[in-house]
């Protein structure tokens, strides 16, 4: 299996270098616009791959982190993301999994447990 860093740099060569999206407040919080759809079509490339589930994921955390860049600056730049972040949002997203598997297969699980098993890091039981 795979390391995050492989993970991380596949999924962020498919991300735009530069972002310009429009962040409109909506009460307490705010809405980065064109942010989800972005994810979204990039995580699509991956769907009925044996490696969907991280991909999508991986593609979440960096929305995420992107989607929290939004609250200081009008353009991120992709590069410029904290790679601990991503990394954090990852993980702790795949434990999520792991305990309620929600809509992944068998199969999705079990390509998450093979990351965590490589990971040597991120326990299982946690």
């Amino acid at each position: 299996m795979q390391t995050f860093d492989h993970f991380f740099n596949a999924a962020i060569a498919e991300w735009p270098e530069r972002l310009e999206l429009n962040v409109v407040a909506c009460g307490p919080v705010y809405v980065v616009e064109g942010l989800a759809p972005l994810q979204e079509k990039l995580s699509a490339n991956w769907a009925n791959t044996s490696i969907a589930v991280l991909m999508s994921n991986m593609h979440w955390a960096i929305s995420a982190v992107v989607n929290r860049a939004f609250e200081t600056r009008d353009v991120v730049n992709i590069r410029d993301l904290n790679k601990d972040a991503v990394r954090d949002k990852f993980e702790a997203d795949l434990k999520v999994i792991l305990h309620r598997s929600l809509n992944w297969s068998s199969a999705d699980i079990a390509t998450i447990k093979a990351y965590v098993a490589g990971q040597g890091h991120l326990p299982l039981g946690a």
